[in-house]
């Protein structure tokens, strides 16, 4: 069985910076979602959520297990 280390215990530079990389990817598809009112969508145990982001503050707004919650239907 392999065991599971932490990046930042990573040998290459490149693996180190690979959590700061995934949180900024992830601010800027908060950002994008906000300004084109289309929603995020997280995996939260196991459960796929989309959330709609609000323009001013980047706080999700109206959280939905529903995968047709932004088409309309």
């Amino acid at each position: 069985m392999s065991q599971t280390h932490s990046l930042q215990q990573a040998r290459s530079r490149s693996l180190k910076g690979t959590m700061a990389a995934m949180l900024r990817a992830a601010e800027r598809a908060r950002e994008l979602a906000a300004q084109t009112r289309t929603a995020v969508v997280v995996e939260r145990n196991g459960v796929l959520e989309h959330l709609r982001m609000e323009p001013s503050g980047m706080t999700p707004v109206r959280p939905s297990t529903d995968p047709n919650a932004d088409k309309g239907h």
